[in-house]
């Protein structure tokens, strides 16, 4: 593995003021920041391109140490570096696959991601034969690996936050880097019996129990059999879509603690605009953008808001099926 120096930024003319011999997701907005050597991106204009988790074999290039440029840390971020410093794609496909679908449809979508992945990996396989049955259960216990390995990383990264300086500066961020790639290759290793592996295995067990706990707590009220779902905490929680088996094309979140209500879509839905919603529902001082946005900061809101704006979103779904269907 080379030497490697990584900096992140969350301005786009001060992080190719460095010029970053790589680039992993340097992306704002339509602008990216190339890299002398090599840019790694996949949204937008291009959103044709591979996650950079995902990918051929990446030449080992450039002199020690390559400047890796990012504008954020995730998983996806995570792995672009890694094939760019091992100069091939991660190994253990299973884990890489689920982890570049999951950048690109988001995390409540892990149960569709695994019929997809699984569909895939039996293609052509005897659906009645004891060869079948073999490649089945080799899946399924690689995908069992795979989503404790990816719950694993997520309570980690949780506990472990990694943001951009707030004045657009750039900051050198090797030295996180390098522990979440430690840490990564503890994860992806599985080994029972280290003691620190133990520890990681364990909270992430605790931050599955907590997710499935607030899942089941802050449920109140649902609109059609999949159209949008009001929870009520005093956390966030307009990332879980999913109710046992359904996933919900909508979120309204009501956050008592401070009185705020957000609006969310789990994918971009033609005709249906969270911002717009919430503009009319209360003003201007609302924020956001189509995929999600809330009511204005500071002012305090009820749960007959919430229950209110619910009502704005599962009609706003209505009509745009209505004119999508004449």
């Amino acid at each position: 593995m080379q030497d490697f120096k990584v900096f992140i930024s969350n301005n786009a003319a001060a992080l190719a003021a460095i010029r970053p011999t790589h680039t992993v997701e340097a992306e704002y907005g339509l602008d990216v920041v190339e890299g002398t050597i090599l840019t790694l991106a996949h949204h937008g204009p291009r959103s044709g391109n591979p996650c950079p988790c995902e990918g051929d074999n990446i030449p080992l290039e450039g002199e020690d140490p390559l400047l890796i440029g990012v504008s954020h840390f995730d998983l996806d971020t995570l792995g672009g570096v890694l094939r760019i410093l091992e100069g091939k794609d991660p190994e253990d496909s299973v884990f890489w696959e689920a982890a570049a679908l999951v950048d690109t449809l988001g995390v409540h979508k892990l149960g569709e991601i695994k019929r997809t992945l699984r569909a895939e990996a039996l293609d052509g396989f005897d659906f009645g034969g004891v060869w079948y049955d073999h490649e089945a259960y080799g899946f399924d216990v690689d995908w069992d690996c795979a989503a404790q390995s990816l719950n694993e990383f997520w309570a980690w990264s949780e506990a472990h936050r990694l943001f951009a300086p707030r004045d657009g500066s750039v900051m050198d961020c090797t030295e996180f880097f390098e522990e979440a790639l430690r840490v990564l290759q503890l994860i992806l290793e599985g080994n029972d019996l280290d003691a620190e592996y133990s520890v990681l295995s364990f909270r992430a067990k605790e931050w599955v129990e907590a997710k499935e706990a607030l899942e089941a707590s802050s449920e109140r009220w649902a609109w059609g059999e999949d159209m949008v779902l009001l929870r009520e905490a005093d956390c966030f929680t307009n990332h879980l879509y999913t109710n046992g088996d359904r996933v919900f094309k909508a979120l309204v979140g009501f956050n008592p603690k401070v009185g705020s209500v957000t609006l969310s879509l789990a994918d971009p839905l033609e005709g249906v605009n969270c911002c717009a919603i919430a503009q009319q529902l209360w003003g201007k001082e609302a924020g956001g953008h189509a995929g999600i946005a809330g009511s204005p900061r500071g002012e305090v809101l009820t749960l007959a808001d919430a229950q209110w704006a619910g009502d704005a979103l599962a009609a706003a779904i209505v009509a745009a099926k209505e004119v999508q269907h004449g």
